[in-house]
């Protein structure tokens, strides 16, 4: 009681109470720029997403689902935008606090110290083996939910015909096949979870058995003091904890690398188009001739829709084509926007191949008017 200093006491309770304040506004504007960076690369990464679609050529689109296309439009996304610099903040700011605590605990008992270690290259190695696993399961889940996503949106949007032929209980079937397949997945990746959660806590648990044995030796041997060892076991137990959060960060963005993989695979992707044109002149005939066009879609090269297809549309004259269902009136039509290229032979808009215009100026020209369904 004697050497209790009621200034020394207060000046620490003073710095104390600043540095918690500090440390709180320092984690605000953290938190803060964060969320906003978060919001930013979310917005930024679905334009770019989006605008890269809109530039694939149509062949991509016949092999890609509309369903896929939009669970990596909102759902990995979203995964990729928040997940990723979500865990880069956690990882920073736990490696940080790791380093400081080992410091601490190297100052009271560097044996105790490398025995606690033992927690991270263990937890590692498990968490590695986890990862490869779970990542694997994400992106079996992201594939199921996708194509239920699909089976509703062609059941939706094609109702009038499923109720046509009788068929709702069949696009139920359906859409329950898709589910079960997203719920035994589910399943899995949660057992997965549990199991290596288990194993996480029992490793935690050996360790800290062990290096409660080792400083009770250490105290009995007089090379540190019982509140040395109490200073340290807290240390221990903050350490772990940041310890646990770094190896579950840094795997949970390796787990979800597979959302940014597929994300990056879509904006990566060259359109298969030629070169475009830079064609405009001021003023257009409106002749077209086809030479000897043949064409076959991407998806079924080994199905011709035109063989050695040749003839000659005249300005000023209204011109039908007349032929049973996937004759390839259609087609002409496509190849006449632009929307495909030949397989054989040439189109020619006044002359020049239609390829070699611009493209705002060509579809500024030729209009087409849909059949209603």
């Amino acid at each position: 009681g004697g050497d209790f200093d009621p200034d020394a006491f207060v000046s620490a309770i003073f710095f104390m109470c600043l540095f918690s304040v500090g440390s709180s506004l320092s984690a605000g504007c953290r938190g803060g720029s964060f969320t906003f960076i978060m919001s930013r690369i979310n917005l930024r990464t679905r334009e770019q997403l989006f605008s890269s679609l809109l530039r694939q050529d149509l062949s991509f689109f016949q092999e890609i689902k509309t369903g896929e296309l939009n669970s990596r439009l909102s759902s990995d996304t979203t995964l990729m935008s928040r997940w990723l610099p979500l865990n880069a903040n956690v990882i920073l700011r736990s490696l940080v606090k790791v380093i400081g605590l080992y410091g601490f605990m190297l100052s009271v008992s560097p044996r105790l110290t490398f025995l606690s270690m033992l927690e991270m290259p263990l937890l590692i190695a498990v968490e590695k083996l986890y990862n490869m696993r779970h990542q694997a399961v994400l992106l079996e889940i992201q594939d199921e939910v996708a194509k239920a996503g699909q089976v509703v949106r062609e059941a939706v949007g094609g109702l009038q015909t499923v109720r046509s032929f009788g068929a709702e209980e069949d696009e139920v079937c359906l859409y329950k096949k898709a589910v079960e397949r997203c719920r035994q997945l589910w399943w899995r990746r949660d057992l997965e979870r549990a199991l290596y959660l288990l194993i996480r806590r029992v490793l935690t648990l050996g360790v800290q058995v062990l290096v409660l044995s080792c400083g009770l030796q250490q105290i009995l041997a007089g090379e540190v003091t019982r509140g040395g060892l109490l200073s340290f076991l807290l240390d221990q137990e903050d350490m772990g904890n940041y310890v646990r959060a770094l190896v579950f960060g840094f795997g949970d963005m390796l787990s979800n690398v597979g959302a940014a993989e597929k994300v990056f695979r879509y904006l990566d992707r060259k359109p298969n188009l030629p070169e475009p044109g830079t064609l405009a002149p001021p003023t257009l005939q409106g002749i077209v001739e086809f030479q000897d066009v043949s064409f076959a879609y991407p998806n079924r090269p080994d199905q011709p829709v035109l063989k050695g297809l040749t003839f000659t549309l005249h300005a000023g004259e209204m011109t039908a084509l007349v032929g049973p269902n996937g004759s390839g009136k259609s087609t002409v039509a496509a190849l006449l926007q632009n929307l495909y290229q030949p397989t054989g032979g040439r189109l020619l808009l006044d002359g020049e191949p239609i390829s070699n215009y611009e493209h705002h100026y060509l579809h500024s020209q030729v209009a087409l008017v849909g059949q209603e369904p």
